[in-house]
């Protein structure tokens, strides 16, 4: 029993620990991919305003530049 709590416990840390450490441009990044379809313009000039240096994880950079394309 107290192994399985010590595992639940351990796997709620590590998912809070890797939501923090996601990029704070995440929601942004995605923002301008729901509307990149219907309004390009809007956007490039969203993902555009977003700082590079300011994006952690290769996952974040990796849209973001995708996206840029």
């Amino acid at each position: 029993m107290h192994r399985h709590l010590f595992h639940f416990i351990l796997l709620m840390l590590l998912s809070l620990l890797s939501h923090s450490c996601s990029s704070p441009h995440t929601h942004t990044i995605q923002e301008a991919e729901g509307i990149m379809d219907q309004y390009p313009d809007s956007a490039l000039s969203i993902l555009e305003d977003i700082p590079r240096e300011e994006l952690r994880g290769s996952q974040a950079r990796a849209l973001h530049a995708l996206l840029l394309t």
